[in-house]
């Protein structure tokens, strides 16, 4: 079985509805990207890689290749979201891990998320 890391920040951290498509996905915690990206909302959360403007908080999970591709399907990779590889931090460590961006978003009718937290 293939080992990847996954980082979700929207609807599929722990507190969210499609959160069902990470079952039996391994949480390795709370986690914030290393470097700023762009975050925003209209009706769902998109992180953009075009822009550098907040670090992004939510959770990093340890997945096979099957949970991923399930996600993949959820977040329509390639065609919606694209699955790029970034860093992200948990406590004091920083790993890599796959995360869904979409640099497509309209930012005129889309809330930037100051915090970092959807």
């Amino acid at each position: 079985m293939e080992e990847n890391k996954l980082f979700v920040y929207g609807t599929l951290k722990s507190t969210h509805g499609n959160h069902r498509c990470l079952h039996g996905a391994t949480k390795v915690g709370e986690a914030v990207t290393v470097k700023k990206y762009g975050f925003y909302k209209h009706g769902i959360p998109y992180v953009t890689d075009d822009e550098k403007t907040v670090n992004v908080k939510g959770e990093l999970y340890t997945l096979s290749d099957a949970i991923l591709g399930r996600c993949d399907r959820l977040e329509g990779h390639p065609r919606f979201y694209t699955r790029k590889e970034i860093e992200v931090k948990v406590g004091n460590e920083i790993h890599k891990a796959w995360c869904y961006i979409n640099n497509n978003v309209d930012k005129d009718v889309a809330i930037h998320i100051d915090n970092g937290e959807y």
